[in-house]
């Protein structure tokens, strides 16, 4: 599997130990999330990843307000406690 792949992954199961290791963003509506963001795409199609809140911003990317994907950080690893 290529990277972007195991991301897409993530995102599709919610996979909490990927918060704070990448964000996505949505040609669409020009907002990045976090990959546990309660507003996951259907689809593939339009949605491009970053390696940092930053990259998105960068790339004219507005933060989520419900996921706080440049807030993420304090995720990491937060799985080994669930």
């Amino acid at each position: 599997m290529s990277n972007d792949e195991l991301r897409w992954h993530a995102i599709e199961v919610c996979d909490v130990k990927a918060a704070g290791t990448f964000v996505y963003g949505r040609d669409c509506d020009g907002i990045y999330h976090s990959p546990v963001c309660r507003h996951r795409p259907a689809i593939r199609d339009g949605i491009r990843f970053f390696d940092t809140p930053q990259a998105a911003q960068r790339q004219g990317f507005k933060a989520c307000n419900d996921c706080y994907p440049d807030q993420a950080g304090w995720l990491v690893g937060a799985s080994r406690w669930m």
